[in-house]
């Protein structure tokens, strides 16, 4: 699945992670004083080895089939393995 991860311009420790190319369903709320920003885009499917942050990616696949998106609030270095 084609994803696209946005950070939030007001705090770099959040992400955004959705399958909208220009990241519209990504909540306002969890980028307070700030916008959201194209960071990378990806491909992620069930079963590959990738991690993004601490997310399994079956949490991130999960969250975005149920809500549109996944957001990633630790701070932590982003790496994709």
């Amino acid at each position: 699945m084609k994803l696209y991860i946005f950070r939030c311009s007001s705090s770099r420790s959040i992400l955004g992670i959705t399958n909208q190319i220009k990241g519209q369903n990504l909540p306002e709320t969890f980028c307070e004083n700030g916008s959201w920003s194209k960071f990378k885009e990806i491909d992620l499917n069930k079963g590959d080895n990738q991690r993004i942050g601490l997310a399994p990616n079956d949490t991130i696949l999960k969250a975005i089939e149920e809500n549109g998106y996944y957001i990633n609030k630790h701070k932590v270095k982003f790496e994709i393995k």
